[in-house]
């Protein structure tokens, strides 16, 4: 399914005068494949956190290309856990907290349960030594 979008803000003027720019946005949603987990290309359009790596066959020149990355949350314990660098001053850390986590509302509607990702900084009895 591609959904397309166009939206502009709002003029104080009764009539459109065009000086507010107008952002086109696409949202695509595609079934799982069958295989799980297969590595994607990534797309230049959208964020991904990706991995940079070399292509190539026997009948092919290596090619550089990246892939996004994904989680496969059933080997992380059913969890993403996301640690707050201890450089990040304190004063920070709870809205931090509070951005990171507002994606569980996302998780839950997807079906991945509810609190899927967690948030911890320096000083959490949850926060790694090391």
């Amino acid at each position: 399914m591609w959904l397309q979008y166009a939206v502009q803000a709002r003029d104080a003027a009764p009539v459109k005068t065009g000086s507010e720019p107008t952002a086109y946005y696409s949202v695509a949603f595609c079934r799982l494949p069958d295989v799980p987990m297969v590595p994607r290309a990534k797309d230049r359009r959208v964020g991904y956190f990706e991995t940079p790596l070399r292509v190539g066959g026997e009948r092919r020149a290596n090619e550089a290309t990246s892939v996004i990355n994904r989680w496969n949350l059933s080997r992380h314990g059913g969890h993403l856990m996301y640690y707050i660098d201890p450089e990040v001053p304190k004063l920070f850390h709870p809205t931090i907290k509070k951005g990171v986590e507002s994606w569980n509302g996302a998780f839950a509607a997807a079906g991945c349960g509810d609190g899927v990702v967690r948030c911890v900084a320096a000083g959490d009895a949850d926060f790694p030594t090391d």
